[in-house]
């Protein structure tokens, strides 16, 4: 596996090799049932522990942001996440002999409500949001670049506040990135995915007063194998 830390700060993290976090996207052919395989047996033996998240609640403001109604936009993501919820049974199987189960690993709405670290760096991320400006900015800019790949489009529906719509999307995830150590309850993690929006680079080179724990960290990850 190639890894990329975001920064120096990142990089460090990493060196640790205590924990990992993989993000999973539901509407993303890079996540073959194969890939999944690698990633997780990658996880397994390169760190003392991993968690892998799944989006299944805000996948829902991107399909809303791209012209889907509600009833619609929720039977697409009920049926896409169970499909992919059923690759990573497999690929957690083949990954790790059988030895870890779904339930242990999985980071998803339900464990996350209930969560207290998540939910309280949610309500300090949804209060940025409304009130600093530079940042609002910075996540709809995200969401615009997260638009841009869906290849799944009603653009007759299209809201006029999609980017509004789509940014809920990753100010669900944000948590993660900012404090997923806390969030896992270890000590540090790297959060790994194939790209790093560059707003969420930036906040990992400027926000190290507390806003992003400085035992968190982001990787770009490519993997060594062709799937």
């Amino acid at each position: 596996m190639f890894t990329k830390p975001v920064t120096g700060q990142c990089a460090r993290v990493l060196c640790a090799r205590e924990h990992a976090i993989l993000g999973i996207s539901p509407f993303n052919s890079f996540f073959s049932r194969e890939r999944l395989s690698w990633l997780v047996q990658w996880a397994d033996t390169s760190f003392d522990g991993f968690h892998i998240y799944i989006p299944d609640g805000p996948v829902i403001h991107t399909l809303l942001a791209c012209g889907y109604e509600p009833k619609k936009a929720r039977k697409k993501a009920r049926r896409q996440i169970n499909y992919l919820s059923n690759k990573l049974k497999k690929a957690l199987q083949e990954g790790t002999n059988g030895r870890l189960q779904y339930s242990e690993c999985v980071l998803c709405t339900q464990n996350l409500q209930t969560n207290q670290v998540y939910q309280e760096t949610l309500d300090k991320v949804l209060s940025r949001f409304e009130d600093d400006p530079d940042f609002r900015q910075g996540c709809i800019k995200t969401s615009r670049w997260v638009l841009a790949m869906q290849e799944d489009h009603e653009d007759k529906n299209r809201p006029a506040n999609a980017d509004l719509i789509a940014a809920q999307y990753f100010l669900e995830e944000l948590p993660l990135f900012m404090k997923g150590a806390q969030i896992a309850g270890v000590k540090s993690s790297v959060f790994c995915y194939p790209s790093c929006p560059d707003f969420l680079r930036e906040l990992f080179n400027r926000e190290r007063d507390g806003f992003i724990s400085a035992e968190q960290g982001f990787v770009e990850i490519t993997p060594r194998e062709k799937f």
